[in-house]
């Protein structure tokens, strides 16, 4: 299946059997037969992204949401983080399609965090090789 939002630039693909929810401006995709996770996706208009760090953005956003304790990796254009708190599993992906921030997540418990793994990554490169990002 594909999503494209020609307004912000996000597009991916993503597998048949997982199904897409729009509220307003949050994306959730997962699996509800036997899914055990879910990966939302939010995107937020910045005013300007001259001077915008995208690895200090992801950190302060983890801050704002009682993280204390985290590592915040770059790719690139891309920053991300993987958490575990609470028996959940956390993973958090931030970046810029045009003038737009990107944050996509993902959680599970603990245990499952490797059952969907590829397929949450495949979803991930995809956005990454489709979207129109800012460079």
């Amino acid at each position: 299946m594909n999503y494209i939002d020609e307004n912000s630039g996000l597009c991916f693909e993503y597998p048949s059997n997982w199904e897409l929810q729009l509220d307003k401006n949050l994306l959730t995709l997962f699996n509800a037969n036997n899914g055990v996770g879910v990966m939302q996706c939010s995107v937020y208009a910045i005013p300007s992204v001259h001077g915008f760090v995208v690895g200090e953005q992801l950190s302060q956003y983890l801050k704002n949401n009682g993280y204390d304790e985290f590592v915040i990796s770059n790719n690139g254009n891309v920053s991300y983080s993987s958490i575990v708190r609470d028996g959940f599993f956390w993973r958090y992906w931030l970046f810029l399609i045009k003038s737009n921030l990107v944050l996509i997540s993902y959680n599970c418990e603990y245990e499952d965090r490797f059952k969907e793994e590829s397929i949450v990554q495949r979803i991930i490169e995809s956005v990454l090789s489709s979207s129109n990002f800012l460079i």
